[in-house]
């Protein structure tokens, strides 16, 4: 079991209890944590068999982009 780790990833998003923070947004930074099986891509070095952490990226931008 292996962890990808990313760190940083910077939205301007529309998130918050207060009315204010809804209207007017706020800048966030999001670190993102994946457990993942790395051994396949290590052992075959092939692209195919690595864990595609860019879909995991785009996931957290429309989770983001949701009001």
């Amino acid at each position: 079991m292996g962890i990808i780790r990313i760190e940083d990833m910077e939205f301007y998003a529309f998130h918050g209890h207060l009315k204010e923070e809804q209207i007017v947004g706020n800048k966030f930074l999001i670190d993102l944590e994946i457990k993942t099986d790395l051994e396949p891509a290590g052992n075959s070095d092939k692209l195919e068999d690595a864990t595609d952490y860019s879909m995991a990226c785009r996931i957290v931008k429309l989770e983001m982009e949701k009001k």
